[in-house]
């Protein structure tokens, strides 16, 4: 009898053990430090925010799917969905890396595929419900000023050829440093004198440090996206040590007017993007009038008034602000919808 007992305990406790290892293994993966890593290697190259390429052209996300924010996962793409939480073979997220490797339909399309750790972890992931825990990335579903500022084209090639005088090309390690975990790098000239730096699905971890560690290589900075990051005015001095920017955007963030009046300063800023930031009045306005190479100010959705406006215009009518939404363009009337015409 007692070694029936001690059997049974033994194997409860071994069942208990295995149940507990099972629970382990079927935790769902944690999506910022699992999954995240893998989506920037291999897929938001092609799937994120419209961007200009080195050449100026616009670069949409193919098949219309972004996956820089969790409302674009759900949104899906020109084929529908991509994730169906719970059910990894229904979500061509995971069904399509899982492919043959000589499959049209594979991704990634381009680059190496997911490893079998990987597409266990993305599996896993699917399975035990998606969810993207705190991460917000590039998360603005419905946001017009988020698309206002992503269709700016760059500053000319002109400008970017004046830029690029007396750089040499910047070494990879130096920028690696400078760019931290989050940072994004995109060379504008095919000698990488000059680069687009831009911070796509880390933007709530971009802080005033963030910034201070790109400095080392700010003069080889031509455009500089703060879209949405955590910046604040202590931010500014470092700044301004970019002097060979081009183009910044400061959208959504929280940056005073004080602060922002500051821009005036850059020797060489053409484009500043302000799209829905409340700190941009009718102050940083008057302290812009100064700024000679501005060309083009984009402000909508911040605190600016129509007498602001006005007075900006007059004083700098050389500088193309935007002020409001851009209107959809009307759409084409078939020749059969149009109404009957009247005989006379």
């Amino acid at each position: 009898m007692i070694g029936r007992l001690l059997t049974g305990v033994l194997g409860l406790a071994s069942g208990l053990l295995s149940g507990t290892t099972a629970n382990a293994q079927d935790t769902a993966p944690d999506f910022r430090s699992e999954i995240l890593p893998i989506l920037e290697r291999s897929c938001f190259d092609c799937h994120q925010a419209p961007r200009r390429d080195a050449d100026g052209r616009l670069r949409k996300p193919k098949g219309g799917l972004r996956l820089d924010g969790p409302s674009h996962f759900r949104a899906g793409g020109d084929n529908g969905a991509v994730l169906v939480a719970g059910q990894p073979d229904e979500s061509p997220l995971y069904a399509r890396t899982v492919l043959p490797p000589d499959d049209i339909d594979i991704m990634p399309e381009d680059g190496d595929p997911l490893s079998d750790a990987e597409t266990a972890l993305l599996r896993r992931w699917i399975d035990g419900g998606a969810s993207f825990g705190d991460w917000q990335g590039s998360d603005a579903a419905g946001d017009q000023a988020e698309r206002v500022a992503e269709s700016i084209p760059l500053p000319s090639a002109q400008s970017r050829a004046r830029a690029a005088e007396g750089l040499s090309p910047l070494a990879q390690s130096k920028l690696g440093k400078a760019l931290g975990e989050h940072g994004r790098a995109e060379a504008l000239d095919p000698e990488r004198r000059l680069f687009r730096i831009h911070f796509a699905a880390h933007q709530d971890q971009v802080t005033d440090q963030t910034l201070k560690a790109l400095t080392p290589v700010a003069e080889h900075v031509f455009t500089l996206d703060l879209r949405r990051t955590a910046l604040t005015d202590r931010a500014v001095p470092d700044l301004l040590r970019f002097g060979r920017l081009h183009r910044l955007e400061l959208g959504r963030t929280a940056l005073t007017s004080k602060a922002l009046a500051k821009l005036a300063q850059f020797e060489h800023l053409e484009d500043l993007v302000l799209v829905g930031t409340k700190g941009c009045d009718d102050a940083v306005l008057d302290a812009l009038v100064e700024a000679r190479p501005l060309r083009q100010l984009y402000v909508w959705g911040s605190s600016v008034t129509e007498q602001g406006l006005r007075r900006f215009a007059t004083a700098r009518p050389d500088v193309r602000v935007v002020a409001a939404p851009p209107l959809p363009p009307p759409p084409a009337r078939d020749d059969d919808d149009a109404p009957p015409r009247r005989r006379r």
